[in-house]
C-alpha cells in the first residue's frame, strides 16, 4: 500500500489512523517529499526492458469483500501455473474526486467525472512466449472484476456513472464514445472543423462528424 497525504505528516497520520489501527507489517516514516521525488517512486517498476501487460478496470467506489477473494483466488490459481511471471498484482488507486467531480462535464473532453476508482491488473515477465499468457491471464483476471463488481459502462458524471478507465492504462482500446461519453458528439464537430481527414486517428480515434450541406 502506497498513501500519500497532501499536508503536514503529523495530519497525514492522523487522517490515516484507521489503516494504522490495522497493525501494518511494515512501516515507512512519514517524510514531505518534494513531488519530483514522489512522482519517481514508481519508475524503477516500471523501467524500460522486460515485458509488461497491464489492464486498467474502474469499479464502484467501494470494493466489496466477495469481490477482493474471488480477485485474490483467480491471481492466485492464476501463479501456481504461470511461474514466469516475475511481478503480477492488481493495484486500486483511491483518490479524493471532490475537484474532478466539482467541474461540469461538459467544460472539457474528460469525460470520467464519476466516483468510481480505478484498478489496473498487470503482469511483468521476461520470455516473448508468454505474451499470450500474460493477455489472457490478465483478461480472466478482469473478467472476475466485472463478474463480482460494478464496473463501468458509461462515462458522465455523478454516484451511478462511476469513471471510464483511465485510457493509458488500456493496451486495447475500445470506442472513443466510451472514453469520452456524452462530450464524443461535441468532439466530432471539432474534429471536422480541424481534421476532416482524420489524419489524426491513433489511439482513441474520433471519427469526423459528416459535412453538412
Amino acid at each position: 500500500m502506497i498513501y500519500f497525504y497532501n499536508g503536514s505528516p503529523e495530519d497525514g497520520r492522523k487522517a490515516a489512523e484507521k489503516l494504522y489501527n490495522l497493525g501494518p507489517t511494515s512501516e515507512m516514516p512519514f517524510n514531505e517529499l518534494p513531488y519530483v521525488q514522489l512522482n519517481s517512486m514508481m519508475n524503477q517498476a516500471s523501467a524500460h526492458g522486460g515485458r509488461k501487460y497491464m489492464k486498467g478496470v474502474t469499479v464502484q467506489p467501494k470494493l466489496t469483500l466477495e469481490t477482493a477473494k474471488a480477485l485474490l483466488a483467480t491471481m492466485n490459481e492464476s501463479l501456481k501455473d504461470n511461474p514466469g511471471f516475475l511481478v503480477t498484482g492488481c493495484q486500486f488507486e483511491y483518490v479524493p474526486k471532490h475537484a474532478i467531480t466539482s467541474v461540469p462535464l461538459e467544460s472539457t473532453a474528460f469525460s470520467g467525472r464519476g466516483t468510481g476508482r480505478e484498478c489496473l491488473l498487470f503482469a511483468m515477465y521476461t520470455d516473448p512466449s508468454l505474451d499470450t499468457r500474460a493477455r489472457d491471464t490478465i483478461r480472466d483476471w478482469s473478467r472476475v472484476l466485472s463478474e463480482t463488481s460494478t464496473i463501468v459502462t458509461h462515462g458522465d458524471k455523478g454516484d451511478e456513472a462511476y469513471v471510464p478507465s483511465y485510457t493509458n492504462y488500456d493496451p486495447e482500446p475500445r470506442s472513443a464514445s466510451l472514453a469520452f461519453g456524452s462530450n464524443y458528439n461535441r468532439l466530432r464537430e471539432v474534429k471536422r472543423r480541424y481534421d476532416p481527414e482524420n489524419v489524426w486517428r491513433k489511439w482513441y480515434p474520433i471519427e469526423p462528424a459528416p459535412l453538412t450541406a
